[in-house]
């Protein structure tokens, strides 16, 4: 089944091997969600990817186990701009801290031997809980504020 990316970098078409940084949307502190690194406008129809490998430091702000961010392995998937099969990599992107920005780095290799380079930054954004407030789950299970955590009661 097809993975589908909650943020996309899209690759420009016939730029120099190196691409310009690109700004995803800030994201709040300790979500999961899938980048996907579009490379279907640097790709022509019959070209696919063969695999990648991805990085993440930090630019600004403190997370002592930034390299934790990434989660299992990178997904070839159909390209968002384009449709071309095998054309963008997902991956994973776990509990980042909020008021850190990230930079995600995608070195997407191509079946003819190609090394394609892609970045984006990420910033994060903490998620502030004021006075008593009362928040439902994904499950529908009623959580409340005590103090400085939301516990289950």
């Amino acid at each position: 089944m097809a993975r589908v990316p909650t943020l996309v970098v899209t690759a420009a078409p016939k730029l120099s091997p190196i691409s310009p940084v690109r700004d995803l949307p800030s994201v709040p502190e300790q979500t999961n969600f899938i980048i996907g690194f579009d490379y279907g406008p640097l790709l022509t129809p019959t070209q696919k990817l063969d695999g990648a490998g991805v990085q993440v430091v930090v630019l600004s702000g403190t997370d002592d186990d930034f390299t934790d961010r990434i989660i299992g392995d990178s997904s070839i998937e159909r390209s968002i701009a384009t449709g071309y099969d095998a054309a963008m990599i997902c991956i994973d992107f776990a509990n980042p801290v909020g008021g850190v920005t990230y930079r995600i780095y995608c070195f997407a290799e191509t079946e003819d031997g190609q090394t394609l380079p892609l970045w984006a930054n990420l910033s994060c954004v903490p998620v502030v809980i004021t006075g008593s407030q009362v928040v439902t789950d994904d499950t529908g299970n009623t959580l409340t504020d005590q103090g400085s955590e939301i516990t289950s009661p």
